[in-house]
């Protein structure tokens, strides 16, 4: 692996879930002719994986809720795919591999989802 190549520490299986979770939720609100991107970025406390869309966005008054178990929003209840249960999942298993994600949507133009791998340093003192 070379210094360009992305590289952090998580379960891969759970990781890929979640990962495909986000994936799924940004092709099934992405009209046709969207775009889907992702992107990896780090400073010097964490490295993050970006998944932002041009798809249909969440409304301001869902974006607080989405990741509560159940939670479908008002868009979500017109697609009978909507579980409320894909994010909620993510969060959780973000959670406890020690990541974190967040989320931030304009209605109507883009979601970006983002999943934060903090970087840990040890610091022993002799």
């Amino acid at each position: 692996m070379d210094e360009l190549t992305p590289f952090v520490q998580s379960d891969s299986k759970w990781l890929g879930y979640m990962i495909d979770q986000i994936i799924a939720n940004s092709l099934k609100y992405t009209n046709e002719g969207g775009l889907v991107s992702v992107h990896f970025e780090e400073d010097h406390k964490e490295k993050r994986l970006l998944i932002q869309d041009t798809g249909i966005g969440i409304t301001p008054g869902d974006i607080n809720r989405i990741f509560e178990k159940g939670f479908t929003g008002s868009i979500g209840r017109s697609h009978a795919k909507s579980t409320g249960i894909g994010l909620y999942l993510a969060k959780q298993l973000a959670n406890k591999l020690g990541h974190d994600i967040s989320i931030e949507s304009e209605e109507g133009a883009f979601t970006k989802v983002v999943i934060h791998f903090p970087k840990i340093r040890n610091y022993y003192h002799i």
